[in-house]
């Protein structure tokens, strides 16, 4: 039997059925894995805490939503509040329903919690150069370990990269040239369409030069294929690539061991480390966002407010 579809052409209905499944993987496909495994974790803890209360999680009640994200307005930073009711939003319309974030009980809720904890967050602290150098001063064994984690550092720093994207990086993506290293990111935060993009981190000849640190690892290690940045086990044996928990893990305990507080940093700390350094030593913004491949110029903004916040310090000029 044919059926009209709403453009007035014929189909057959498991013709409609294959249309509607590629779609949906279309549809799915339209975020980065990333994006999809935090709006997961995020439904499935929607899931719990609606059965927890008896109440119904797909289709569910904009005042559902209302009392879910109140429930958890004391113990989660808005940014992940946020991010959870658009899983919750995406999962309905997956699922052929409507969750109307607009809708009053849900809007008020929000602006009220908004307003309330304030929108601006605790950011992790950023990595600068003195600090990486002070942190990088632990890697100077010549345990695999450590030559692992001082590329991974000076990669990650060199290349503003976010960890998803240090864990994603193949042996293949990273070409070594006489001017440094040409990293290219498959797809990205930024990059949603898949489509690449390459990030220059200049040799330097220095101490600290992340094309030689890469190059010391790759040749100690033994790899040849796969993931550029594996586990190592206690006996120094290379293992799988990296999660990006791990690489957060990496950040934390070297800042322990440079007697920092490991709290105050995450796997972020690399890639504001690299654009408020930059900030500090005068770069524009937009060679900047170039480099950080950063779509909003206000996220940039903020890091060379704090790269400027001590070059017009008036404590001095009035007399202390």
């Amino acid at each position: 039997m044919l059926v009209a579809t709403s453009g007035g052409v014929l189909a057959h209905p498991e013709d409609l059925a294959a249309l509607a499944e590629r779609a949906r993987a279309f549809a799915e496909g339209s975020r980065s894995a990333a994006t999809r495994r935090a709006y997961s974790a995020d439904l499935a803890h929607f899931t719990d805490w609606c059965a927890a209360v008896g109440l119904a999680s797909l289709p569910a009640e904009p005042y559902t939503v209302a009392a879910y994200i109140t429930a958890f307005a004391d113990r989660l930073a808005t940014a992940t509040l946020g991010r959870r009711m658009s899983a919750i939003a995406v999962a309905h319309r997956a699922a052929g329903y409507v969750m109307d974030l607009r809708h009053p009980a849900v809007r008020d809720t929000w602006q009220g919690i908004r307003r309330a904890k304030g929108t601006a967050q605790r950011h992790a602290e950023a990595l600068t150069t003195p600090i990486l150098k002070q942190v990088l001063a632990t890697c100077s064994g010549g345990r695999l370990i450590d030559l692992r984690d001082r590329s991974l550092l000076l990669t990650g720093f060199g290349g503003a990269l976010r960890r998803a994207e240090l864990c994603a990086l193949d042996l293949a993506d990273v070409a070594v040239l006489p001017q440094g290293l040409k990293l290219r990111l498959a797809r990205s935060k930024g990059d949603q369409e898949g489509q690449g993009e390459f990030v220059p981190v200049g040799r330097t000849g220095s101490a600290f030069c992340p094309a030689a640190a890469f190059e010391a690892w790759v040749a100690a290690a033994g790899i040849s294929a796969g993931r550029a940045y594996r586990s190592v086990d206690r006996h120094g044996r290379v293992g799988t690539g990296l999660s990006t928990r791990a690489v957060a893990q990496i950040v934390q305990s070297r800042a322990e061991l440079a007697g920092l507080d490991p709290t105050a940093f995450s796997g972020h700390s690399m890639r504001s480390g690299f654009c408020t350094s930059a900030a500090a030593e005068g770069v524009e913004e937009r060679v900047i966002m170039r480099q950080s491949r950063h779509k909003s110029a206000s996220t940039v903004r903020r890091y060379i407010q704090d790269g400027d916040l001590w070059a017009h310090s008036l404590t001095k000029k009035v007399g202390l």
